[in-house]
């Protein structure tokens, strides 16, 4: 009985760790789209370069 348990257990603990990499995966995609769509810090026109 208790070796049934420790493999139930350890099954619990990969589906748990599956899961876990799935919502990170989720959070770094979202975490991508923002940072894609985000508006860019600087503006193209105007000013003049050192050059």
């Amino acid at each position: 009985m208790a070796q049934l348990d420790r493999l139930v257990e350890g099954q619990a603990y990969m589906l748990l760790t599956v899961d876990y990499f799935t919502l990170l995966g989720w959070i770094f995609f979202a975490l991508i789209l923002v940072i894609w769509l985000a508006k860019p810090p600087f503006s193209p026109q105007g000013g003049g370069g050192g050059h």
